[in-house]
């Protein structure tokens, strides 16, 4: 599904899980316990990114549980953050004049694909932020 997303927009969808990034830049163990649990801070940063969409999560829930909660939704939300990502005006030419040709965007006015960040590196940009606001880590 994420291939075909990618495809269809354009875009680059996150290759790794937001707790897989927690457990890369606040360490390992911060997310995820020596037996694949979810701890207290990855139930609260997952309450932070998801809101009211996710249910049924707690503290020691099993890692391998994580995939069944991956909706429509979320990957609708994930699509959005990348599209969002879309600079003011474009690399290529300077101009504002972005248009949407199907579902890709491209510059009105040299014809080069709209550029955006790539999934990954926006969920990095997310935690950092979360992290200096509410300091969960």
């Amino acid at each position: 599904m994420n291939y075909r997303l990618e495809q269809a927009f354009g875009i680059k969808l996150a290759r790794h899980f937001v707790l897989e990034h927690v457990e890369e830049m606040f360490g390992e163990g911060s997310a995820i316990d020596e037996d694949g649990k979810l701890t207290d801070k990855a139930i609260e940063l997952l309450k932070v990114r998801y809101g009211g969409n996710v249910f049924n999560l707690s503290a020691g829930m099993d890692m391998d549980e994580i995939p069944a909660l991956v909706t429509a939704g979320t990957m609708s939300g994930g699509v959005m953050d990348v599209l969002d990502s879309l600079l003011e005006k474009c690399p290529n030419c300077g101009n504002s004049a972005w248009k949407a040709e199907g579902v890709r965007i491209k510059c009105g006015s040299c014809g080069a694909d709209a550029a955006f960040k790539n999934g990954d590196d926006l969920i990095k940009e997310w935690l950092t932020k979360v992290q200096e606001e509410k300091k969960i880590f």
